[in-house]
């Protein structure tokens, strides 16, 4: 799995979280603060915010969602 993230975003922390209390192998990418840089992530999932979770072919953004997809999947 790879996480787009900002290290010091909340919503982030939260995903992040989540994938610790599920013990799941993870590694993390930075996302280029300036928005206009960001096209890797508009490219995945069609907007510009993190965080973005790439599992495989799967793709999921916003936090609420990424956690709801971990449980379903992983817990």
């Amino acid at each position: 799995m790879l996480l787009h993230q900002f290290q010091s975003c909340p919503f982030c922390k939260k995903v992040r979280r989540k994938l610790e209390e599920l013990d799941l192998d993870y590694e993390t990418r930075e996302v280029p603060r300036d928005k206009s840089k960001r096209n890797t992530i508009k490219e995945l999932s069609g907007q510009l915010k993190v965080p973005v979770l790439e599992d495989g072919e799967k793709v999921i953004y916003d936090s609420r969602d990424i956690v709801d997809y971990l449980e379903e999947n992983y817990a």
